[in-house]
């Protein structure tokens, strides 16, 4: 009785102890009585005729008992709210980013009708197009281009984080992408470096197709990622980090010139320099053999005015060496004296690129402030 209403007389009354004895004593005979109908078939019989049958049958309901003790159709009631307060909350933040792009005549949506079995309110979007979310030409072709992000959708399970995306960066160019937190920026260096595949989309390098790459094949493709993260081995020592990309001993002394403060750690664990000596290490080996296309996702956070400095000295030396490079940057007006072009997420989508000496400072201020402009 537990399992449908409320077990206030199993749980509460004394009587309750009576009705549960009489229903475990009456499972066995109306069991057996049912599997004597000409129609039940005989594992029927074989199941409910187990002397375990009736424990397990009361020992799963002691469980759901305990964990739903209002019953199973409370249960099913709570579950039907849930959903429909998360529609509610879905239709909201789908209106308010109508609102934040200023997107009139937008099609009211309640939870019902086209997109309603779907959790994420992005399908508002397909309801009032996508350029009311802003599109951007992209003025390389994608065959020319260095890297090509076209028509990207990603995100993690349910949730969908970049929607459409297209970026094309010109071969020898630092590119800054920029934006608030959660616009989808390290999502979109994810789906670059293959750590992550997107649901639709192609990623091409030098014209190649590398969609479909994992990510040791990408970086043998001419891809390389400075995750936020670092990108080190902590447990390991310098000289050991560095043998990991360059196996030679002349490619790791051509390291040490490049970052001297290493070749004073060689022994030291990786996890104990300090963040910009471990940020040197992680940009070392592109720097000893520049790759096609490096992704540097936030390489200054956390990091001294001078330490910071530093790596975006290195990120120029690198684009001096031939790469085109992905810079996903918080301090803004820094990487805006390395970046020759710049793009802003919002809402997971593209919606400004153009040259660094063309950005204003009400864009600015709106993109991180979140505001359209």
């Amino acid at each position: 009785m537990g399992w449908l209403g409320r077990p206030a007389a199993v749980v509460d009354e004394p009587g309750g102890a009576l009705l549960g004895g009489l229903a475990v004593m009456a499972t066995t005979p109306v069991f057996n009585w049912i599997s004597g109908w000409s129609f039940m078939p005989s594992w029927f019989n074989d199941l409910t005729g187990s002397t375990y049958f009736a424990a397990i049958l009361f020992g799963l309901g002691a469980i759901n008992l305990a964990k739903n003790p209002d019953g199973l159709f409370a249960l099913v009631g709570s579950q039907r709210l849930e959903r429909r307060r998360k529609k509610e909350r879905l239709a909201h933040v789908a209106r308010a980013e109508l609102d934040v792009h200023e997107v009139e005549h937008a099609p009211a949506w309640n939870g019902s009708g086209p997109g309603a079995d779907d959790d994420d309110p992005m399908h508002l979007r397909a309801l009032v197009g996508a350029d009311s979310f802003g599109h951007v030409d992209q003025v390389v072709p994608s065959e020319d281009a260095a890297l090509a992000l076209d028509d990207i959708v990603a995100g993690y399970g349910d949730v969908e984080v970049l929607h459409r995306v297209s970026l094309h960066l010109a071969r020898g160019t630092v590119v800054a992408l920029l934006g608030a937190n959660g616009a989808g920026k390290s999502t979109l260096c994810a789906v670059t470096a293959g750590l992550l595949a997107p649901s639709s989309g192609t990623v091409t390098i030098d014209g190649r197709d590398v969609t479909s790459l994992a990510p040791y094949q990408r970086s043998r493709a001419g891809v390389m990622l400075a995750p936020e993260a670092r990108g080190i081995f902590p447990g390991l020592s310098v000289e050991e980090n560095l043998e990991v990309l360059l196996r030679s001993k002349e490619d790791r002394a051509k390291a040490y010139e490049i970052f001297p403060i290493l070749g004073e750690r060689v022994k030291q664990q990786a996890g104990l320099l300090s963040g910009g000596e471990q940020q040197m290490l992680s940009l070392a080996p592109a720097l000893v053999d520049p790759p096609a296309v490096f992704v540097a996702d936030e390489p200054t956070l956390g990091l001294a005015p001078m330490a910071s400095a530093e790596i975006m000295d290195a990120i120029r030396r690198l684009r001096d060496l031939g790469s085109t490079i992905l810079l996903v940057e918080e301090k803004a007006h820094e990487v805006l004296e390395v970046a020759d072009t710049v793009a802003f997420m919002e809402l997971g989508r593209l919606v400004w690129m153009g040259p660094s000496d063309q950005l204003d400072e009400e864009r600015l201020a709106g993109t991180y402030l979140g505001m359209a402009t």
